[in-house]
């Protein structure tokens, strides 16, 4: 078995059809690779339409468990997995055709441990057989010779790399070696701190410029819910990804300096992420200062900056600077609880 696709699936069926569809597009045997979709407990009968497409691809599997979150998910998805190389897809989004089939031969032809791929952020709209079929990458895609992990990370500096294991083949072994799996107490931000760790520990990694995927912008996806419970969520999940973000960053620190300045500017990215959040969440002020304390005592605040992942606007850089001003970001804290 060469590969896993898998698919964690909530309440998505809109999509699912379109999603699994599209990776049966990829010109891949069908004894090369498996689809395991994990139903995470979804209330709207998207996993019987799941059912009725694995009456009809023996390598398509459906496993169906109460609801434990994306991390969950993806770790049970791993253990399940066969595959000399993992790819995860979200049920709203899918793959372009026939790309899979030539990364895949890149990827087992340089026996890589990484390969990266690229994506287009696509709008909201049930997909077609048209959506399947338009052209996705050029003939002849540019790619990086093989190269290390580290020197890869250098590399992802445009935004659809910098958090998502969604854009990458994974030889799955490493997980294994590695004894590694996504935080089940990190419901945003934990993709980044798999994904550096994968690369810290890769010795041969392929960048490509196939855009062999496609993130579908859905207003109602989690990333945009507005509802305080899940955003006070979000926010506490940005606090513990920038001290484990922080702390593995250090470890590495040895291997690359250049690495490592590239990670500590998603260390101040998560700060910067939890600090401002805190207004928008139902976090109290002694929280947000036990927040503030913990970043001192790991050398993370005052924030630095984060300009390499496009937060470049001067709006950032004056929220950047207000937040870095201690008792008075706290005060303003403070006041802007007590008048809400």
């Amino acid at each position: 078995m060469l590969l896993s696709i898998i698919i964690p699936l909530y309440n998505c069926r809109e999509y699912i059809n379109r999603c699994i569809l599209s990776v049966y597009s990829q010109g891949l045997d069908e004894h090369d690779f498996e689809v395991i979709v994990i139903n995470d407990g979804s209330t709207d009968g998207g996993e019987r339409l799941v059912e009725e497409l694995a009456k009809k691809h023996s390598n398509l599997v459906l496993f169906n468990q109460e609801n434990q979150g994306l991390s969950a998910v993806r770790n049970r998805g791993i253990e399940e997995s066969r595959g000399k190389y993992i790819e995860f897809l979200d049920a709203d989004d899918y793959l372009t055709p026939g790309n899979m089939e030539r990364l895949l031969k890149i990827a087992t032809d340089n026996d890589l441990d990484i390969l990266v791929f690229k994506t287009r952020v696509v709008e909201d709209t049930i997909g077609t057989s048209t959506e399947l079929q338009e052209e996705s990458s050029p003939k002849d895609f540019k790619m990086s010779l093989v190269i290390t992990g580290v020197d890869a990370e250098l590399l992802k500096t445009v935004p659809e790399y910098v958090l998502s294991v969604n854009y990458l083949l994974m030889r799955r072994q490493l997980y294994m070696d590695l004894n590694l799996r996504f935080d089940t107490d990190i419901s945003f931000g934990e993709d980044a701190i798999v994904s550096m760790q994968l690369f810290y520990n890769s010795k041969r990694v392929i960048v490509t410029e196939c855009d062999a995927h496609r993130y579908v912008n859905r207003s109602s996806s989690l990333c945009h819910d507005r509802n305080k419970k899940v955003q006070t969520k979000r926010v506490r999940s940005y606090r513990m990804s920038a001290i484990q973000f922080n702390t593995i960053n250090e470890a590495y620190k040895a291997r690359s300096s250049q690495g490592y300045e590239l990670q500590r500017q998603r260390v101040n990215l998560f700060a910067y992420f939890y600090l401002y959040g805190t207004f928008t969440s139902d976090i109290p002020t002694s929280e947000l200062r036990e927040g503030i304390g913990e970043f001192r005592e790991n050398g993370i605040y005052p924030i630095g900056g984060f300009e390499r992942f496009g937060y470049t606007g001067i709006k950032n850089k004056i929220l950047r600077t207000f937040c870095n001003c201690g008792w008075l970001f706290i005060m303003a804290h403070r006041i802007y609880k007590l008048e809400r």
